[in-house]
């Protein structure tokens, strides 16, 4: 049993439910944007491995997304880089019809305050290691060093953090996508 593996059942408002719509009724459609922004070759599909409706519509987290992405040779390095309990992805995706498979990760949002959060972390080692985490992302992006990583806009920042992980740590072709759902 996968404990980083989280059923999420069918969604019925807001972003859990558009994007596993989108994942599982319309996927060229996300495709067609991710395109657009230039990060999806033509003509190619992401194979997206969640949410899925033969899944449970399940979420991954920790060393469970990187299990569904077949990335598990990096469980070990993303133990030093973050503690468990890390972004629970709305949605997953490969494209392996490259000479370097492309990796998709994918954060969706429906309504502004969903936007806004605080790191939640009480655990002394835990709040050290996010810090030191969230600081080699920020430089390596060339951020500023502002509160606004751990408090604000936490929830972007770890997902900044964990493409940096992706892309420096794992050394693999990563793409955040950042999905926001307007009616």
């Amino acid at each position: 049993m996968n404990t980083n593996r989280f059923p999420q059942g069918r969604g019925t408002k807001g972003s859990k439910k558009w994007i596993q719509d989108v994942i599982n009724q319309h996927p060229a459609i996300l495709d067609s944007h991710i395109r657009a922004a230039g990060c999806l070759p033509d003509r190619l599909p992401v194979s997206w491995q969640s949410p899925l409706a033969t899944d449970e519509y399940s979420e991954y987290r920790d060393a469970g997304f990187l299990e569904r992405l077949d990335l598990s040779l990096h469980k070990d390095s993303l133990r030093q880089f973050w503690p468990s309990r890390g972004p629970q992805w709305d949605a997953l995706g490969v494209q392996k019809d490259l000479p370097r498979p492309r990796y998709y990760v994918v954060e969706a949002k429906a309504n502004i305050p969903e936007i806004v959060s605080t790191c939640q972390a009480e655990d002394p080692d835990s709040v050290r290691l996010i810090e030191s985490s969230l600081d080699r992302a920020r430089t390596h992006f060339g951020a500023p060093r502002n509160p606004v990583w751990l408090q604000g806009f936490y929830q972007y920042a770890n997902r900044l953090a964990h493409l940096y992980f992706l892309r420096e740590i794992a050394k693999v072709d990563a793409i955040l996508v950042l999905v926001y759902f307007l009616k």
